[in-house]
């Protein structure tokens, strides 16, 4: 995950990997405790994606490593794959 603090909001984009080894690629934007988001990108069953969603994070932890970051957030919203 990467991110550019402006003020009170972020800006990041957020790799995730599911267990098969699919990629999604996502655009976060707002402020620490509330967001939205968008899907770029994605990779096998992923691939072609669209859609948005919102996002609030629910708990943050102390991190596992140095440079990462450990949170739960629930999100909400719509996705289409392409057929």
């Amino acid at each position: 995950m990467g991110g550019v603090h402006r003020g009170a909001h972020l800006l990041s984009y957020v790799k995730l990997v599911d267990p098969d080894g699919d990629i999604l690629i996502v655009e976060r934007t707002g402020t620490g405790k509330e967001a939205t988001g968008k899907f770029l990108e994605g990779t096998g069953k992923y691939k072609g994606i669209k859609g948005s969603f919102r996002i609030e994070l629910i708990a943050r932890t102390k991190p596992a490593m140095p440079g990462t970051v450990q949170e739960c957030h629930k999100a909400v919203g719509t996705f289409e794959l392409r057929k």
